[in-house]
């Protein structure tokens, strides 16, 4: 006979199995499924874990970079345009550095400074990008990155260095002879006198001579003073000289005809014994870099370091072209 459940299904009562003596006054067990079926379960008790669901999802990947991360933006990229087109800051775009970018373009790259102090930043992997994080691949390309660097500026000093073997300024020299004539009148040897070096190879400190710049453009350029001495900059940037000092010259460079570019990098120097110095590029008050149209002038100062006694100063036009050399004697 079959009991009703007030709330449910009417159930059957249980059976004792054959061989079994029914127990009484023990707690009821759950029923056991019939063998070779798995029990089934409709509700967890109270707090149990939920069913197993399977393995795990896919892991979904990394964390993103934080500040000790790896930028997305590469050291070899980054490390060429900054080689070939550092002075209208094309590394600085590349990075994400728009505003530097910009101030860096418009200077030509701090008249070369800039951009060899972002050069040397990225060569010894302390450039950033926008997040300032760390450049990727630098261990992979760093040494590819020096010994090409090193090679460029190389080739750089040797071009230069066969650049300064040819003497253009030879030809102004056959004029040498017409220009001492006017030197005789004794009365007016202050005006004759300020012309007399444009057009004589014996250029000389204090002196104005004349340079042709090209496309009809003649500069007027004095050394006003020569000195030697061992610093010429007392920033952070200062270092002992190599070959025994500095030689520093004030220079007044001024626009005669058309319009002229002054800029340090038009000068350099020999020794007594031939051997070449680049103009220092980190030093206190030096000769600007910029057009300067007719009638204007700038002043500055230029430096080598290079061995004490006579030198020979070499002048270039823009392209390098050597258009007027002096001795000079600090």
């Amino acid at each position: 006979m079959s009991s009703t459940d007030p709330y449910g299904a009417p159930q059957q009562p249980q059976q004792v199995p054959y061989g079994h003596a029914p127990s009484y006054g023990a707690p009821q067990q759950p029923q056991q499924a019939p063998y070779g079926q798995a029990p089934v379960y409709t509700q967890p008790y109270p707090g149990a874990p939920g069913p197993y669901q399977g393995a795990p999802a896919p892991y979904p990947g990394g964390p993103s970079l934080g500040p000790y991360g790896v930028s997305n933006k590469s050291f070899l990229v980054t490390w060429l345009l900054s080689l070939l087109l550092g002075i209208f800051g094309a590394d600085r775009f590349y990075l994400g550095k728009v505003g530097t970018g910009l101030l860096k373009l418009f200077t030509l790259g701090g008249i070369g400074i800039w951009a060899l102090v972002d050069l040397i930043l990225v060569l010894t992997n302390n450039q950033r990008d926008k997040q300032g994080l760390p450049l990727e691949g630098y261990d992979k390309h760093k040494k590819v990155a020096l010994i090409v660097t090193g090679v460029v500026i190389l080739l750089s000093i040797v071009f230069n260095s066969t650049r300064a073997a040819s003497d253009p300024v030879s030809a102004p020299a056959t004029g040498e002879p017409a220009a001492e004539a006017p030197a005789a009148p004794a009365v007016p040897a202050d005006a004759p006198a300020a012309k007399a070096p444009a057009a004589s190879s014996e250029k000389k400190v204090g002196q104005a001579f004349t340079a042709d710049m090209g496309n009809g453009n003649t500069a007027r350029i004095t050394i006003l003073s020569a000195t030697y001495g061992d610093a010429i900059t007392s920033g952070p940037y200062a270092s002992p000289a190599k070959n025994g000092g500095y030689l520093t010259l004030d220079v007044l460079w001024e626009t005669e005809k058309g319009e002229t570019s002054s800029n340090p990098l038009y000068f350099k120097a020999k020794d007594a014994d031939g051997r070449s110095a680049n103009v220092e590029l980190f030093m206190d008050d030096p000769l600007g870099s910029g057009e300067i149209p007719a009638g204007d002038k700038a002043r500055g100062k230029v430096a080598f370091d290079i061995k004490p006694g006579t030198s020979t100063v070499i002048i270039t036009n823009p392209i390098l072209q050597e258009v007027a050399r002096i001795s000079v004697t600090p």
